[in-house]
């Protein structure tokens, strides 16, 4: 996956662990930072099939066709 997409982003990788640590005992808000890189990304590819990001790809899709890639 890199290999094909070497810009690849999550939120630790855009936030300093310093910021990110803030956010550790809050899965609600770590969630609410994956749903926010998710949305913004220029294409989104998700690791499980569950209604989060089912919720992400209806949102992209709202904004505009946004490129998803479902790994099956």
């Amino acid at each position: 996956l890199l290999a094909a997409y070497p810009k690849l982003v999550r939120k630790e990788t855009l936030l300093e662990p310093s910021d990110l640590r803030f956010f550790q005992n809050h899965s609600s808000q770590m969630a609410a930072l994956d749903y926010l890189v998710s949305l913004e990304s220029d294409i989104f590819v998700p690791t499980y099939d569950g209604n989060m990001a089912k919720v992400v790809e209806g949102h992209r899709r709202f904004l505009g066709f946004r490129k998803t890639i479902l790994l099956q």
